[in-house]
């Protein structure tokens, strides 16, 4: 990353295929959760498709330390979203990426920081698949899911307490569905009438 923090991430290519090819930079939700080493359907799908795939542990994931996961700490919309840019910017640095081919991808934060990348980085990501999102930080932390109680303050080590008019400020400068006119390319928005978690409210309204 650009501040010298080493950033995991796993690197899935298709067979017999040299680049720059069209990549997909893949964003995990939680945020606290990570990716692992193993069978992905959604990474298979996409690299029998001809599309590279980098899987990114940003500071904040889990996994790697209590220091890492620490990091990411009141960081949403920026080092952690720091750490996904420079993720694309490597691969295009190392000649893995087509630049003009560069896709942001994600469910829940995962969505949210995918629609970040194409409302903060103009010029880096061509386009993010977004699903399931949280698109305003501030709704989300107000309209939780009901089974979020009792893990309520991991949730503000990361993003605050609304309570908090601080905390409210940064949630309400780093949620995408302030920052519509920003957006410099297309978006595959996805929300589910149902979820209990992210409501749909957040994608209807972004």
């Amino acid at each position: 990353a650009r501040d010298g923090l080493e950033i995991p991430a796993i690197l899935a290519t298709p067979k017999n295929v040299d680049g720059p090819i069209p990549f997909v930079v893949r964003i995990h939700g939680g945020p606290a959760l990570h990716f692992s080493i193993g069978y992905e359907h959604e990474v298979q799908f996409l690299t029998n498709r001809g599309y590279g795939v980098l899987s990114v542990n940003f500071r904040g994931s889990t996994g790697f330390g209590k220091k890492f996961e620490e990091a990411g700490f009141r960081q949403f919309g920026r080092a952690m979203q720091d750490d996904i840019a420079d993720a694309a910017r490597w691969l295009v640095a190392e000649g893995l990426a087509d630049p003009d081919a560069l896709i942001a991808m994600g469910h829940s934060y995962g969505g949210y920081s995918a629609a970040m990348a194409m409302t903060r980085d103009p010029g880096l990501f061509d386009a993010a698949i977004v699903e399931f999102p949280v698109l305003d930080v501030e709704f989300q932390s107000v309209n939780f899911p009901d089974f979020w109680e009792n893990g309520l303050d991991h949730w503000q080590r990361y993003f605050g307490d609304p309570k908090n008019e601080a905390d409210l400020a940064l949630m309400r400068e780093f949620s995408p569905s302030n920052h519509v006119d920003q957006l410099h390319g297309p978006i595959l928005l996805i929300g589910g009438e149902l979820d209990p978690v992210t409501d749909v409210a957040q994608a209807k309204s972004f």
